[in-house]
């Protein structure tokens, strides 16, 4: 198993300094000797031949005694540190004149990543920090910066884990494959057209995605900020707006937690169904423990629903705080969920007080 190692000088924040003798009292600055003509001055002069003008000069002891006595005024890195092997010893001395500061490099043996490890909480106060990560663990990750970024990490059967660090903008929807870990850091995605953003088709944990549609989703387009398709799946932390939906649980099964925030979707929230592709089964979501927000929430435009009135079709756990109503659509029947069960009951249909022919008489 292999390690990298990452050594970093960031220097001190104040000069060191460590006491290294005891001083003589006369050398101490604020004493009085020190403090005498003689020092300050210099001495007079007066044996014959001389006249009381002529000095020796100021005494050494006079000036820049700190510099010369009792203390090191700078302590050079690691000096004071015994660092019997010259490898990691170069490591240290490269890092404070590599670029950045830094020296990256792999050990292949634990014992030796500790070492390293254990030489960074010992010269902490010397300005170097020293992390030890799985370099086997960094082939499996990837940074996104740009949608291409993204689509390489869903292309790529090594990678595993996509951590997005910057907002990003993207026009298709990208399907990832593969059993996959994405960590959104709260960067927004903007998708610029109709359909789904990201599409889940094997196991996969999602943490702080923002999903955000500026595509115009009046009619249906099947736009999902995140369609989970078969496999079992977690969302921790989401904000998904501007699609049909946020979130379609199709054939999978997907439980929430944290904040699941659904606002300001055309159609509602989150789906749940079976699909109509063969093999399907149906599509189950688990939201205890989850706080779902939707502030735009209303009668025909539920924060959860299922495509269908059977557990073959889909089951929604955890939804006892929710209102739940059937509805027709069409020729087919849908379970919706409401968290404010004022929006539970269709809007009255208002009525004229008099026909038209009564108010024109």
């Amino acid at each position: 198993m292999a390690f990298t190692v990452k050594i970093t000088y960031k220097g001190v924040e104040t000069d060191a300094s460590r006491i290294v003798a005891s001083i003589s009292p006369i050398f101490v600055p604020t004493n009085s000797y020190i403090d005498t003509p003689a020092y300050v001055e210099g001495f007079h002069n007066s044996v014959t031949g001389g006249t009381i003008a002529d000095k020796y000069g100021k005494s050494i002891y006079a000036n820049n005694v700190d510099d010369k006595w009792g203390y090191a005024a700078q302590v050079a890195p690691y000096d004071s540190t015994s660092i019997p092997f010259p490898v990691p010893l170069a490591q240290f001395k490269l890092a404070i004149v590599g670029e950045n500061n830094t020296v990256t490099f792999t050990v292949d043996d634990y014992k030796e990543a500790f070492y390293y490890k254990e030489l960074g909480h010992q010269l902490a106060d010397q300005g170097f920090e020293v992390e030890v990560t799985d370099a086997e663990q960094e082939k499996k990750t990837k940074d996104a910066v740009t949608d291409q970024d993204i689509i390489d990490a869903a292309n790529d059967p090594d990678i595993s884990i996509l951590n997005i660090t910057a907002p990003i903008t993207q026009s298709a929807e990208v399907q990832f494959n593969k059993p996959m870990t994405i960590d959104g850091g709260n960067q927004v995605v903007t998708q610029t057209t109709t359909g789904k953003t990201f599409t889940m088709m094997q196991d996969s944990t999602l943490n702080n995605v923002v999903i955000n549609s500026t595509a115009d989703n009046t009619a249906w387009h099947s736009s999902y900020g995140i369609q989970l398709y078969t496999g079992k799946h977690t969302i921790n932390n989401a904000k998904l707006s501007g699609g049909n939906a946020g979130i379609i649980v199709n054939g999978a099964t997907a439980t929430l937690s944290g904040t699941i925030d659904v606002s300001n979707n055309t159609f509602g929230g989150i789906e749940v169904s079976k699909g109509t592709a063969s093999g399907l089964t149906a599509g189950i979501l688990n939201i205890n423990g989850a706080t779902l927000v939707n502030t735009t929430e209303e009668y025909g435009k539920p924060t959860v629903w299922i495509d269908g009135t059977t557990d073959a079709e889909g089951i929604v756990n955890g939804a006892d705080k929710l209102t739940r109503v059937e509805v027709d659509k069409g020729s087919k029947k849908q379970i919706h969920f409401y968290l404010d069960s004022k929006n539970a009951k269709a809007p009255e249909v208002s009525k004229t007080a008099k026909t038209t022919k009564e108010a024109s008489k």
